[in-house]
């Protein structure tokens, strides 16, 4: 069976709601009937992609890592680390 395509507003209204609205990625892809981890993967990106449209964001001497940790409810957490790998 042929992999689904998404629209980019589709996408972005998902994401939204896991940004703006503070929802779980496991409550929007449920709400919304998506796999975990297509809704996981667009916000990675959406993240992924503000993160190098800072102002100011040289591209250098910053490590980001992203992560998703599994509450005991089942819901998801991101976790977002960021740390200095020289001077800027």
């Amino acid at each position: 069976m042929p992999a689904t395509r998404y629209s980019e507003e589709f996408k972005d209204q998902v994401v939204r709601e896991v940004i703006e609205k503070e929802r779980t990625i496991s409550s929007v892809a449920s709400s919304y009937d998506l796999v975990l981890q297509t809704v996981d993967n667009w916000v990675a990106r959406y993240r992924k992609e503000r993160a190098t449209d800072q102002e100011g964001y040289s591209g250098e001497g910053v490590g980001v890592w992203v992560g998703v940790l599994r509450r005991g409810d089942g819901s998801f957490l991101w976790a977002n680390f960021c740390r200095q790998t020289k001077s800027l």
